[in-house]
């Protein structure tokens, strides 16, 4: 029996059972934490801070009535003084003139006198006041009992009551709570307009007392108040008992935790997991994010979802579905932690430390490299070490032989030890910021900076040198590659311009052989097809030659002030017919009036080579959208067109030379199109943009306005 117990308390059973009691301890001391703040400090509901600020708040009331509105008069144009008429001005601009001024004061004391009746009257149960004036007599009260005669003996029955307030017509006299806020004025109802409690002169001539029913009836805030009260008093001794047991009950838990985890039997060898063999500083990190998104994320949930009135330990079935919910939260937060320290329990049992903090995994590496290499970082660290243990000398020397004659030669000693490492550091890093700019330089495309090093450490030298043998290396491998591309652009002009005249020759047979009589059908025919391939040809020939004059920067642009929608409007009116041949309808949705700064030779071959573009590869009997709009500074010329070939191929590719959307290359087109429109824009200063989405192809022209 024993031994099978044994084995039982280190299962995963146990161990499960043992995160299930994790859990409740901690939803024992979250609902206590909870109650803390839900409980009241006071033992009596007459005592609270809320009784006693409505109580005043009523008492407020009784004394405006006595004071103030038992007079008719206080509602007469004739008891408003000029001052008042003036502060109602100053605080109200809509006010006028003194007639406004009056009227607005007499309206805002029929609405408070209103407000004194709904306190008092109308919806007064459970208090009972009584407000004497005592130079006139009159009195204002709710208690049906009193008469002139037994005054006195109601007054005493008032002041015993376990909630009252005893006052005159400016100042708190007594209350049932002892001390009762601070000496001097208490002002009864700051929200009023007209009278705040400051003394007047015959202050002292009334008399207010105000006290609580000995039992409170349900229909007002007080009622509500003390119910709220007793309820959270209730649980005064569950939210201390229980908190005591959760704190208990956490502990022997993780006694018996710190005993078992790991293991699978009493003396077993120690589990090492993938998870505890993160290093300790990452699984800190890890742990800290995870429990700041924890507790974000449950002050969150607990802020949108808990209601104000909930309550910990009331087990009430409104509270039922919150206190499950805050299980919930609170084992998510208990089986981090658990994850967490288990960890840590491990590797302090296995004293396996060294191996599960990476301060010190890494240290043990470096030095087993250093001890090896015995090279610079060896240097460094002996250099480290030896700065350290110098001034560790002095300080040792200073304590031990402390004597003027040793301390102030060492001090200096000790100082100009210092500046010289500081200054030798400085200089380290200032090389070290050079040799930084200097990458930094050629990596940004200035391949020629050369960086220069004077007393420099030789691993700073040597260094320094590399960097400028990467310069001298890009430096060549640009030049071999501006070298290839200009002798692969003049190769293409040569033989371009090599074509031109046999070709030429060749069309100009042609068109001689087409005007000669032939009854031989199939000659004509093979005619008509010599003369489609040669001028296709003498096209391929011409685009080549501006293609190349666009690259090798030979074509000049003439700037001017252009307008763009009026040379789109040409341009497109001299296409539209090829283009309706193929059943291509042309859409323009916004033409706006845009004045721009470029060539109109170029410009307009931009858009003919884009038109023509869209004639060649667009779907037949689909529409193609042009804009022509301002935006940030440029004129910007848009054209979208459905393709009737698959476009599996990157947008930035189709601007290349020869590269074509058609991969049969059975259309017409020669892959220049777009390459020339970009170079051409380019050269006007502007931007050239193309995208695939699906079937559709977009290209934007933008040039700058003018």
């Amino acid at each position: 029996m024993v031994t099978w117990l044994k084995k039982c308390s280190y299962s995963y059973v146990a161990k499960g059972i043992v995160c299930i009691l994790f859990c409740v301890s901690a939803f024992l001391m979250f609902n206590s934490l909870a109650g803390l703040g839900s409980i009241p400090k006071e033992k009596s509901w007459y005592e609270s801070a809320s009784f006693m600020n409505q109580l005043t708040y009523k008492t407020g009331f009784v004394r405006d009535w006595i004071v103030r509105y038992k007079d008719e008069a206080i509602f007469s144009p004739s008891s408003i003084e000029e001052e008042q008429i003036k502060a109602y001005k100053a605080n109200n601009d809509k006010i006028k003139n003194d007639e406004q001024a009056i009227e607005t004061i007499i309206k805002d004391r029929q609405a408070y006198f209103k407000r004194i009746e709904q306190e008092l009257i109308k919806d007064n149960i459970n208090v009972e006041y009584l407000g004497i004036n005592l130079t006139t007599g009159e009195v204002v009260t709710n208690i049906a009992r009193y008469n002139s005669n037994n005054q006195k003996e109601v007054i005493e029955e008032l002041i015993k009551r376990p909630g009252f307030v005893w006052a005159n017509g400016s100042t708190i006299l007594k209350t049932h709570k002892t001390p009762y806020g601070n000496e001097g004025y208490f002002y009864y109802n700051y929200n009023q307009n007209f009278y705040t409690g400051e003394p007047f002169e015959g202050d002292e001539d009334f008399e207010i007392y105000v006290a609580v029913t000995e039992e409170v009836k349900e229909g007002d805030w007080f009622y509500k108040d003390k119910q709220e009260f007793d309820k959270r008093s209730l649980i005064r001794d569950k939210v201390y008992g229980a908190g005591i047991i959760g704190v208990l009950l956490a502990l022997i838990l993780l006694v018996y935790w710190i005993k078992i985890i790991g293991q699978r039997e009493k003396g077993g060898p120690i589990t090492i997991r993938l998870f505890d063999k993160i290093p300790f500083e990452i699984q800190f990190i890890i742990y800290g994010l995870g429990m700041l998104i924890w507790v974000a994320g449950s002050a969150r949930i607990l802020r949108e979802i808990v209601p104000h009135s909930w309550l910990p330990y009331t087990f009430d079935p409104s509270s039922l579905g919150v206190e499950i919910g805050i299980f919930l939260l609170v084992s998510i937060g208990v089986f981090i932690n658990i994850l967490f320290a288990s960890s840590l329990i491990k590797h302090i049992k296995n004293h396996t430390m060294h191996q599960y903090i990476g301060v010190v995994r890494v240290t043990r590496w470096l030095v087993k490299t250093l001890v090896k290499e015995k090279t610079l970082p060896l240097a460094a660290v002996l250099i480290v070490g030896a700065y350290f243990f110098i001034n560790f000398m002095f300080v040792f020397i200073m304590l031990v032989f402390g004597s003027r004659i040793i301390v102030l030669p060492g001090m200096v000693l000790m100082l100009g030890f210092n500046v010289a490492a500081a200054l030798a550091l400085l200089k380290i890093v200032l090389d070290y910021l050079k040799l930084f700019r200097g990458s930094k330089q050629i990596a940004q495309g200035n391949i020629k900076t050369k960086i220069e090093l004077n007393y420099a450490l030789p691993v700073m030298n040597d260094m320094a040198h590399i960097i400028n043998h990467i310069g001298e290396g890009l430096e060549r491998a640009v030049e071999d590659s501006l070298k290839s591309e200009r002798l692969k652009t003049e190769l293409i002009t040569n033989v371009s311009h090599d074509l031109k005249t046999p070709l030429t020759s060749i069309i100009s047979y042609i068109d001689l052989l087409k005007e000669e009589p032939m009854e031989n059908t199939a000659a004509k025919e093979y005619i008509q097809v010599l003369d489609e391939r040669s001028n296709r040809l003498k096209q391929l020939v011409e685009d080549l030659v501006d293609a190349s004059k666009a690259v090798t920067g030979n074509v000049k642009a003439n700037l001017a002030p252009l307008e763009l929608n009026q040379l789109a409007r040409q341009a497109i009116g001299e296409y539209t017919d090829r283009l309706e041949a193929n059943g291509l309808m042309i859409v323009m949705n916004r033409m706006e009036e845009v004045r721009i700064l470029a060539d109109g030779r170029h410009m307009y071959r931009i858009i003919e080579n884009l038109l023509s573009n869209v004639n060649k590869y667009a779907m037949p009997h689909t529409r193609v959208y042009i804009d022509i709009l301002q935006e940030n500074g440029y004129g910007v010329f848009v054209i979208k067109n459905i393709s009737k070939e698959y476009l599996n191929i990157d947008p930035s590719e189709l601007t290349k030379r020869f590269v074509r959307g058609d991969k049969s290359r059975s259309t017409e087109g020669s892959g220049l199109g777009l390459a020339i429109a970009e170079s051409l824009v380019k050269l006007q200063n502007g931007l050239f943009h193309n995208s695939i989405d699906g079937d559709l192809f977009k290209v934007e022209v933008k040039i700058p306005i003018c």
